[in-house]
């Protein structure tokens, strides 16, 4: 009877025992499943920041692809439009040079038209003056062939003074018995109703 007691006691003990270790390990798996859970809770966390953190790097590497898609356009633009600054460039340089080259022409031909009109009107000013002498020695001709004074007329205040009412004496006509005056060919020609010119003036007798 004491033995079974003993048994039943023994057995209560290691039940209980059993009871308590098996519900502590409960009790350490639950806690440990909390923290599992927690740990898992927080991986999941991680994740989801993981994958955003890789849809914000695929979203930046597909801006970095366009802008650098763009930035190729545009540097092949800018490439083309160099190229074409590059070509202009030469185009106005050699504009310039032809420019440059008709500038030196230019400036030699005004050089040379320059002394050449400088000559110009140094033959126009001497030919002005011969035209002014020439004129002067007309009106002089012409002054000195109406002031005409017979030579063979010793009173010349006499012959200015001549008597209207006296028969009026051709000019030279007393040279007339004494030299023999050869007045050449002498040609009429019909009238054109203008006024007539003088040509020459004969200073000796007065012949025009």
């Amino acid at each position: 009877m004491n033995n079974a007691k003993i048994w039943i006691l023994i057995t209560g003990i290691v039940v209980i025992g059993s009871a308590a270790l098996l519900y502590s390990m409960i009790r350490s798996r639950e806690i440990e499943k909390a923290a599992f859970i927690v740990q898992i809770q927080e991986l999941n966390g991680r994740l989801s920041e993981i994958e955003r953190l890789k849809t914000e790097m695929e979203t930046l590497k597909k801006d970095k692809t366009e802008a650098e898609t763009k930035m190729r356009s545009e540097v092949s633009a800018l490439e083309e439009q160099l190229g074409d600054s590059k070509k202009n460039e030469a185009l106005f340089k050699s504009k310039v040079d032809a420019l440059l080259k008709e500038k030196d022409s230019l400036s030699k031909y005004i050089e040379n038209n320059t002394a050449i009109v400088a000559k110009l009107n140094k033959k126009i000013e001497a030919l002005e003056k011969e035209r002014d002498q020439a004129l002067s020695d007309s009106r002089n001709e012409a002054a000195s062939a109406f002031s005409f004074v017979d030579p063979m007329n010793e009173n010349p205040a006499s012959s200015a003074s001549v008597d209207m009412s006296s028969p009026k004496v051709p000019m030279g006509a007393k040279l007339a018995n004494e030299e023999i005056v050869d007045l050449g060919r002498i040609i009429v020609h019909a009238t054109t109703h203008e006024a007539a010119r003088v040509e020459h003036v004969n200073p000796l007798y007065g012949f025009i």
